[in-house]
C-alpha cells in the first residue's frame, strides 16, 4: 500500500473573535503565515530578464511551532501582536502524498496472492 499519511503539517486556525478585538483582518494573519514558506514581494530586473523577489523566514524561525507563535502581526495602530494571540497553531499529521488519476484522488493497494 502506498504511504498516504505521516508527513507533519502546520495547522493554523484564525481566531476571529481575537482578530476583531485588535481590528486585524484574517488576510493579514494569513499573509504572515504565507511568509513562512516564501512570499513574492516584487521583481528584480537584470537587463531584459526578470526574477521574482521573495521574502521568507529563516529555517530556525519556521521550524518550531513556539517560534512561529511569536511572529509579529501589525494592527491598525501600528502595534505588533504575536501570531499565537490571533490564531491556534499546531502540528498535525498530514498526507505524505496525494496521487491523482483523471482529476480524482487515487490510493493503490497491492497484495501478494
Amino acid at each position: 500500500m502506498e504511504q498516504t499519511a505521516g508527513l507533519p503539517s502546520l495547522h493554523v486556525r484564525v481566531l476571529r473573535d481575537r482578530i476583531a478585538r485588535y481590528g486585524i483582518n484574517a488576510s493579514q494573519v494569513l499573509e504572515a503565515v504565507e511568509t513562512l514558506g516564501g512570499r513574492t514581494v516584487g521583481q528584480v530586473l537584470e537587463g531584459e530578464r526578470r526574477f521574482p523577489l521573495q521574502v521568507r523566514f529563516r529555517p530556525s524561525d519556521r521550524s518550531e511551532v513556539e517560534r512561529i507563535r511569536h511572529i509579529p502581526v501589525m494592527d491598525h495602530r501600528g502595534h505588533l501582536i504575536p501570531l499565537g494571540e490571533l490564531a491556534e497553531i499546531s502540528t498535525v499529521e498530514g498526507p505524505a502524498q496525494i496521487s491523482r488519476e483523471n482529476i480524482q484522488r487515487r490510493i493503490t493497494v497491492e497484495a501478494n496472492a
